[in-house]
């Protein structure tokens, strides 16, 4: 392992510790993302079959009453492309979609871990280094 100085320890301490705050914000946002994307999924399942009448839920126990002309959907596939396609395609889009989320989360977590594994270790270190410092015998930290 490459040595490092008290400061330096500190440092990257400091440095992980932001790293943690950003990835779990990215994790929530995520967590968040999953949770539309199951209403949605949820909301096109229920959307009455040759029914041209219909109640769209618009968030916040809201709906919006709408006629429905055709059995399609538009779709916002990414970069500001929006397809038109059949629920079911809605649907598989969608499944696509979350399972993409978890896989970032996953991700996220495992990042999340060995930053955790790494400043639980340096800070370790740190109070070894201090109480030595305390003694009078103040070995590098590495």
């Amino acid at each position: 392992m490459v040595e490092l100085s008290p400061d330096d320890a500190i440092s990257l301490l400091r440095t992980d510790e932001q790293r943690m705050k950003t990835l779990e914000n990215q994790r929530q946002q995520l967590l968040l993302a999953i949770q539309e994307t199951e209403m949605t999924k949820r909301t096109l399942e229920e959307l009455p079959e040759n029914q041209k009448d219909s109640m769209i839920p618009i968030g916040a126990g809201i709906f919006l009453p709408a006629k429905t002309i055709k059995d399609t959907v538009t779709v916002n596939i990414g970069a500001g492309v929006i397809v038109e396609q059949n629920i079911e395609q809605a649907l598989k889009t969608l499944g696509k979609r979350e399972e993409k989320f978890k896989d970032d989360i996953a991700e996220i977590t495992e990042q999340l871990e060995k930053i955790t594994k790494r400043a639980q270790k340096l800070s370790a270190q740190l109070q070894a280094h201090m109480m030595q410092q305390r003694q009078g015998d103040v070995p590098v930290i590495g």
